[in-house]
């Protein structure tokens, strides 16, 4: 990397610190939490947190202490969001399969060794999985991340495949395991049965909209009482119908 393409570092940090935070299931962290999430040290966290306060990204729980996203972070993603029409297109047609298998529905992007929801439909009921925009499920683990990795294709795959390997190595998870997964499934329709939490379900389908790929997702508990094969076939006329 060239002097003049090297990433400013306080920059690098502060994002560092906002996505992990974006992270916390609880919604909050911890100045510990942040060193141990990011790896940098507690008075680097503190000096960052401080300079997000001031500038509205982050806010403090008046009981714990611990640091939380603003609102204010949502103009970022709502900027995003907007520049990618093909989601509103597609809107409808995530309503409707929902409403058909009673499943969560959502399409999801790859975002480094994660893949982002930029659109959903809620399931109803007790067993419904809930999902939200902007949250994140790991690329080598669900049928989610499985997908995207089978479809992407040329330079951005090996990259893509590269760093999801290189995560799970730090993670001390064999990435051989993912290579086999890959190698075995069908890209055009990728299931998995609590690889990423105990009972979870999960269907998913390639989307193409120009050069951007899409994973189609499905996901519900084992005990939703949905017939797979029914499911299957919605996910995959969908699919076909919203790909440009």
């Amino acid at each position: 990397m060239s002097p003049t393409s090297r990433p400013v570092e306080a920059l690098a940090r502060g994002l560092k610190l906002l996505e992990a935070l974006s992270r916390a299931e609880s919604g909050t962290m911890t100045n510990s939490q942040l060193v141990r999430s990011t790896g940098l040290a507690p008075s680097t966290v503190s000096r960052l947190a401080s300079t997000l306060m001031e500038l509205g990204y982050l806010r403090t729980d008046p009981l714990s202490g611990a640091y939380a996203l603003t609102p204010k972070n949502l103009r970022l993603g709502y900027s995003v969001l907007a520049n990618m029409p093909f989601i509103g297109r597609t809107q409808a047609e995530l309503a409707d399969l929902t409403e058909a298998t009673g499943l969560t529905s959502a399409l999801a992007v790859p975002d480094g060794v994660h893949a982002t929801f930029v659109s959903t439909a809620q399931a109803r009921g007790t067993d419904a999985v809930p999902l939200a925009v902007g949250g994140r499920l790991p690329l080598s683990s669900t049928a989610t991340g499985w997908c995207l990795l089978a479809n992407l294709r040329g330079p951005v795959d090996g990259q893509a495949l590269a760093a999801v390997e290189n995560d799970m190595r730090q993670r001390g998870t064999d990435p051989a395991a993912l290579r086999r997964t890959l190698e075995a499934i069908d890209p055009r329709l990728v299931r998995s049965h609590g690889t990423w939490k105990q009972d979870f379900v999960g269907f998913a389908a390639p989307v193409k909209s120009g050069r951007e790929i899409y994973a189609l997702t499905l996901i519900g508990t084992a005990h939703a009482g949905f017939d797979e094969e029914t499911v299957v076939a919605h996910v995959l006329r969908t699919a076909e119908r919203i790909t440009d």
